[in-house]
């Protein structure tokens, strides 16, 4: 039996990389998908791959309101959330003293940011279903230095430390949600092949 079978799935940045290859490995378990991405051309494609169990929409990570249309568009389409992946982000390459106060925010916007208004906004949503699964992408960067990744290193420590508080806010209120985060360490993805050159296999 497919282990998604009948399950929803929202998953940001599911333009490329992480995002479109959960997107692919969902869809074969059975999942019905949401595919956000800030990139519409993208998400559309990895959606029209997938066929009709997936559709894809634009999304701004970083805006509430557009947070609040994804959730929204989730439920008129499908009628319930049952998992939400948080793999959304952007590197910078950049290390404390070279790192612009604007990148900084930035970088913290997407990756730290998003992931908040993602669980703020799936929980009520899980609740009403019983329960559900929140997958937040950190990465292997979030427990060590990287000294030229500083804004990224940040972010993806605030994913880290922000998922233990979730989980320990719906074990506490009994939301039936459980809350996790994943940390990779380097993928080839086009985030990071594009920044460096003669990147091998």
């Amino acid at each position: 039996m497919q282990a998604l079978h009948n399950k929803t799935v929202i998953i940001t940045g599911a333009g490329g990389g992480i995002g479109a290859a959960t997107a692919q490995l969902f869809a074969k378990e059975g999942a019905q998908l949401v595919l956000t991405d800030i990139q519409i051309d993208a998400v559309n494609a990895v959606a029209a791959s997938i066929g009709k169990q997936a559709i894809p929409l634009q999304h701004d990570v970083t805006n509430e309101h557009s947070w609040q249309q994804v959730m929204e568009q989730t439920m008129a389409h499908f009628g319930q959330l049952d998992v939400l992946v948080n793999n959304a982000g952007i590197l910078l390459v950049g290390d404390v003293v070279h790192t612009s106060f604007d990148e900084w925010k930035r970088v913290q916007a997407v990756n730290s940011d998003g992931v908040f208004l993602g669980c703020k906004f799936a929980i009520p949503l899980m609740e009403k279903t019983g329960g559900g699964s929140i997958i937040n992408i950190s990465s292997n960067s979030a427990n060590m230095g990287v000294s030229t990744f500083c804004a990224y290193s940040a972010s993806k420590g605030a994913v880290r430390s922000l998922t233990k508080s979730v989980a320990a806010y719906c074990r506490e209120k009994q939301k039936n949600v459980r809350c996790n985060s994943v940390h990779p360490k380097g993928v080839a993805t086009r985030m990071i092949t594009s920044m460096f050159d003669g990147i091998n296999d």
